[in-house]
């Protein structure tokens, strides 16, 4: 819709953005809503990828203990792999308290809140 709007005219032209698209209907009162819906979709799906890949690198350094044979140096490097997929987890659980504080804080929305999040979502 186009509408002609005069720099002296006492029209009401309305909210300037709006449409439609993957995440429902968009304007501009709740772009807020939908960076942060689009934000938590990609940190969701980062931290699925990052657990995903802890799980193969701690069952990867269980199958270096056990094939070790006994060798300390192998047996050194199946343990440094253990400890490093740890240290990740820390990191995987830090970093999602981190960006669940922040969304709460900046925001106001629940960036973690993957379930409420896609409910609300209309593809």
């Amino acid at each position: 819709m186009i509408k002609t709007i005069y720099a002296a005219g006492d029209e009401n032209v309305g909210p300037m953005l709006s449409g439609e698209g993957f995440l429902g209907s968009f304007s501009a009162g709740n772009l807020i809503e939908k960076v942060a819906t689009v934000f938590s979709m990609i940190i969701g799906f980062l931290t699925i990828i990052g657990i995903i890949i802890l799980l193969f690198t701690i069952i990867s350094a269980g199958i270096m203990w056990m094939n070790s044979g006994g060798d300390p140096q192998k047996v050194e490097m199946a343990q440094k792999k253990l400890t490093n997929s740890f240290i990740g987890l820390i990191l995987i659980i830090g970093a999602v308290f981190i960006v669940s504080l922040l969304g709460n804080l900046l925001f106001g929305v629940d960036l973690m809140d993957l379930g409420g999040l896609f409910e609300r979502l209309s593809f």
